[in-house]
């Protein structure tokens, strides 16, 4: 058998400043994913750019956080949008599973998000959950699909792997 492995004390790094909560506002995904449940924030996606710096989505509101090595909060950007998960390249481009508007990719340089020049899937879908795979391909599965797929109603039961660096879908 293996020892037990040590007993650490965990700490609170950073923490998303008040200034940054919504109050009194919601939006579709607050009410069909928490019921209408106050909602100042919900993370998810972190990734770490080359600089070491943290980012992570803030779902129902459209927004990338970027917390720096020494715990500075700021909303790197902010857009139309449902981001849920976040990948940074080598080349610092973050690439965002996004639940309203499908893969985006992020531009810290100049805070600023796009949809074209990435090519696009073979199922067209949004509401998709994505995972990061090795050489920076994504597993793009389920969602809500146009029908071209083996779908059944307007909900997607296939999935892809997409290779946004060769700007092409691998079916």
């Amino acid at each position: 058998m293996f020892a037990a492995p040590a007993s650490i004390t965990p700490k609170v790094f950073a923490r998303i400043p008040d200034k940054f909560a919504f109050k009194g506002r919601t939006s579709i995904w607050v009410e069909t994913q928490l019921h209408g449940a106050p909602t100042p924030n919900f993370l998810e996606g972190p990734s770490f750019d080359r600089a070491g710096n943290l980012y992570v989505t803030d779902i129902p509101w459209g927004r990338i956080f970027k917390i720096t090595p020494t715990g500075e909060v700021s909303v790197a950007a902010e857009y139309d949008g449902e981001p849920n998960g976040l990948k940074f390249h080598k080349d610092g481009r973050g690439f965002i599973a996004d639940h309203k508007n499908g893969i985006m990719v992020f531009d810290p340089s100049t805070n600023t998000f796009s949809s074209s020049g990435i090519g696009s899937m073979s199922v067209p879908r949004s509401g998709l959950v994505a995972a990061p795979l090795p050489g920076g391909r994504i597993l793009v599965a389920g969602g809500i699909s146009d029908g071209t797929d083996d779908s059944i109603g307007t909900y997607s039961r296939s999935a892809e792997i997409f290779a946004p660096i060769r700007c092409r879908a691998l079916a």
